[in-house]
Formats: C-alpha cells, sequence, structure tokens
C-alpha cells in the first residue's frame, strides 16, 4: 500500500475512529472507514489514464481489511484491549499519560539520569 494512502489512514479521524466506535457497531465503523480510505484512494488517482492502478490499491485495502484486520484485531479479546467505547459508562478515568513510547522512554531515563551533562 503506498505511503500516501498509509498516511491518510493514521490520521487523526480516520483509522483510530474504530477504538471508540461501541463494540456493537464496529461492523457499520469500520465499513464506514474503508469507504473514507477508499474514497481517497479513488480521489488521489482520478487523474491517471489507466484505472488498473487505482483498482489495485482497492483490492490491497480490501486485502488488509478482510485478511489481516478483522480476522486479528476483531477477536472478542482483542477487541477489549484496544475499543474504548464502554469505559467512560464504567466510570473508569481515561487518561492518557503519553502519546508514544519515546516519550515514555525519555519519561523513565530522566528518572534515572536527572542532571544534564
Amino acid at each position: 500500500i503506498p505511503e500516501a494512502e498509509v498516511k491518510f489512514a493514521m490520521r487523526s479521524g480516520v483509522v483510530d475512529l474504530i477504538t471508540v466506535i461501541p463494540t456493537d457497531e464496529l461492523d457499520k465503523g469500520i465499513a464506514f472507514i474503508r469507504t473514507l480510505i477508499i474514497n481517497f484512494v479513488v480521489d488521489l488517482y482520478e487523474d491517471e489514464e489507466d484505472d488498473e492502478l487505482e483498482v489495485a490499491y482497492c483490492k490491497l485495502w480490501d486485502q488488509y481489511w478482510d485478511n489481516y484486520f478483522c480476522p486479528y484485531w476483531l477477536r472478542e479479546q482483542l477487541v477489549k484491549v484496544w475499543n474504548v467505547s464502554g469505559l467512560d459508562k464504567a466510570k473508569i478515568q481515561l487518561q492518557n499519560l503519553t502519546s508514544n513510547g519515546l516519550e515514555r522512554y525519555n519519561r523513565h531515563f530522566n528518572a534515572i539520569v536527572p542532571t544534564s551533562h
């Protein structure tokens, strides 16, 4: 899958939406996200004379969803790990202490070596 398409899918409001969709509506949510991505692919290659490239990349996205994401990440035990849609109703405080592993590493390292050299 080309980098431009992956960047679109990974930007805020596309694939990350899946984490807040109620679990009983994941099928509809995934269909919506797939449509967002396919529409982007169609728009991206609309000026191409040959539609084969557009069709090929759309098929790659279908393979991603059908052969990887849905069979693996939609298993019940994994959905409980990454989907936070019901946590607010359960009165669980949602707080993101760090946005990525590098920040966590830096915080840990700075605690070990508190002074600059």
